[in-house]
């Protein structure tokens, strides 16, 4: 059975294309790659990411770790993010992986690091696929 390209699915949405979102599978999930320049900071002259941009990058890192595992897509439901330190504007590469993934509930984390390989927020969330028409 073929697998989801990943990519194209993620270039679907705007925002992943405005950050330059790459994405690759690896064991048990995903690594995320983006861009995060001024456009993207908590006002204007900031050298730090706004911590929104932050949570949408570990949320879409732990949804696409299920999304590899299972060849379908998920919705979240609930998203816990706990930022450790300020986010510097400049590449971040975000990990995801998938804790459970069953018919239903699917639980994933994601954790996101600097440029300089640095721990800079982390999230835990829980996933349902969505809802049939």
């Amino acid at each position: 059975m073929p697998q989801l390209d990943l990519q194209a699915l993620s270039d679907q949405s705007a925002l992943h294309r405005a950050l330059g979102v790459r994405i690759e599978r690896s064991t048990g999930g995903v690594a995320i790659i983006a861009s995060v320049d001024s456009d993207y900071a908590v006002d204007a002259g900031a050298s730090i990411v706004h911590g929104g941009i932050v949570a949408t990058l570990l949320d879409t890192a732990a949804t696409f770790a299920l999304i590899a595992e299972t060849d379908h897509d998920w919705v979240t439901i609930d998203l816990r993010v706990d930022y450790l330190r300020p986010t510097p504007l400049d590449a971040v590469t975000v990990r995801g992986e998938v804790l459970r993934a069953g018919k239903r509930i699917g639980r994933s984390r994601a954790a996101l690091y600097d440029a300089d390989g640095k721990l800079c927020a982390t999230a835990t969330g829980t996933f349902a696929p969505p809802a049939r028409a």
